[in-house]
């Protein structure tokens, strides 16, 4: 963003929406081809291109929409996460599949078999290993415990109460436990799959 997107947005101010866009599309894209040459990275990218400049181009009525209607703001949150979970799942669907083609067979064959959901969980438990798994699950919980009861604030508050020289070690001490388990996390052999950015 800092090398990419900020020189690009203060290029092209003077061109006002189409700048934006611009923007947010050779920024996402790039971001894309950096995993791989490939026009399924390039198809991630540009996907997030149009989530994106869609997002800054409504953020303005949006605000005076729910301004005016201030009892649909809790709706709009919700509706916001669902928006972002499911569309960014779909550009994802292109990340990882082998070629555009394959993630485009996925995606007009997403509810074949919807009929019968236990094959589906059970072609999906054999495909998938029990770590990786129990590892995304564990993720998922954590991500939405600490989105809603948001432990910064309470190292923050510990932070206060404690005297001055026991402030910084606290911290410390936290920090590197984090470090800890994302090197233990990124190491483990949890699949034959490298990981994506071992190559860098």
């Amino acid at each position: 963003g800092d090398y990419v997107f900020t020189p690009l947005r203060m290029a092209t101010r003077r061109m006002g929406n189409a700048g934006l866009a611009f923007s947010i599309t050779v920024n996402t894209v790039a971001i894309g081809l950096w995993h791989g040459f490939t026009w399924g990275y390039f198809t991630f990218g540009a996907i997030h291109a149009v989530y994106l400049t869609a997002e800054a181009l409504s953020a303005r009525f949006r605000s005076r929409f729910y301004k005016k209607r201030p009892g649909l703001d809790r709706l709009g949150i919700w509706l916001g996460r669902l928006y972002t979970f499911h569309f960014a799942g779909l550009a994802f669907l292109y990340f990882r599949a082998s070629s555009v083609r394959d993630a485009t067979w996925g995606l007009t064959h997403l509810l074949s078999g919807i009929a019968s959901p236990g094959e589906g969980f059970a072609r999906l438990g054999d495909a998938v290993s029990a770590g990786p798994l129990l590892i995304g699950i564990v993720a998922c919980l954590i991500v939405v415990l600490a989105e809603h009861y948001r432990p910064d604030l309470w190292l923050q508050r510990i932070g206060n109460g404690l005297p001055k020289w026991a402030g910084s070690p606290l911290r410390a001490l936290v920090f590197v436990e984090l470090l800890v388990i994302v090197i233990l996390l990124v190491s483990g052999s949890f699949s034959d799959r490298p990981f994506i950015y071992e190559a860098f």
